[in-house]
């Protein structure tokens, strides 16, 4: 008995340190998660914002935004598995006077933004961006977008009532009706430019059109100026050498 003892008690102490590690994994004593910290906001802000289809403690509770959720990267828990396993997370945007905007956040999504800890998350957010959109009188929707043009002071017309709007710069306000995918077509007039014409829909928050003259064609965008890198300094000559060379004698 005495000779199965030391065996007996091996057995013991590896059951305790797996128990106590076990413990700590579900009290998150040992955080091994990889963090993702998701920020939602809202245009114009003060929106209401919480989670959608997630229960109890995953579930963002309604506050406003902007807000924060940390979800995690990889499960280490029952409780981060459902919210791992899950494909997408979805957000709905409430505001008196607006529709309700739901937004949402691939799993896939949200691999660029993982990090060890949670400081490290939410210092490179995946940010998610809802456009509240007013409920008038006529059950439409109102939208305010920001025009303008360059050069500036471009005639703006609405296509379809051909009724002038003003010139750029503008904020111009418009009223969608069902179906809210359906745009409004806009014509920019200058002297001296061709007219051009462009399209604005109940999510649309800002419109810059670059005018054109005549047989000119629309300019590509110019890719970002590649840093150069510089070969380091070649080291200044030591001066310890010649410090201890003896000089010879003058005579």
């Amino acid at each position: 008995m005495w000779t199965r003892f030391p065996q007996t008690s091996m057995g013991w102490l590896a059951v305790v340190a797996a128990g106590v590690v076990g413990v700590a994994l579900a009290t998150g004593a040992c955080d091994m998660h990889r963090w993702a910290y998701v920020r939602i906001s809202s245009v114009p802000p003060g929106a209401t914002v919480q989670s959608k289809g997630l229960q109890g403690d995953h579930r963002l509770k309604a506050t406003r935004a902007p807000a924060g959720q940390f979800l995690p990267c990889t499960p280490i828990d029952r409780k981060a598995e459902v919210l791992v396993s899950r494909s997408h997370w979805s957000y709905v945007l409430k505001k008196p006077g607006y529709n309700d905007e739901e937004l949402f956040v691939e799993r896939s999504s949200l691999a660029a933004h993982c990090a060890e800890s949670k400081e490290e998350a939410k210092a490179k957010p995946f940010t998610l961006r809802g456009r509240m959109m007013r409920i008038t009188s006529e059950e439409g929707l109102r939208t305010t977008v920001k025009i303008t043009s360059d050069p500036p002071g471009a005639s703006i017309y609405d296509a379809g009532t051909k009724d002038l709007l003003g010139k750029t710069p503008k904020r111009v306000t418009f009223t969608f009706f069902a179906p809210y995918k359906v745009g409004r077509v806009l014509l920019f007039r200058l002297a001296g430019y061709q007219t051009l014409q462009r399209q604005v829909n109940a999510r649309s928050i800002n419109l810059h059109v670059q005018m054109l003259r005549p047989g000119e064609r629309p300019r590509p965008l110019a890719p970002p100026p590649k840093k150069r890198r510089t070969a380091p300094a070649p080291p200044a000559p030591s001066t310890d050498k010649a410090r201890a060379a003896p000089r010879p004698d003058a005579r």
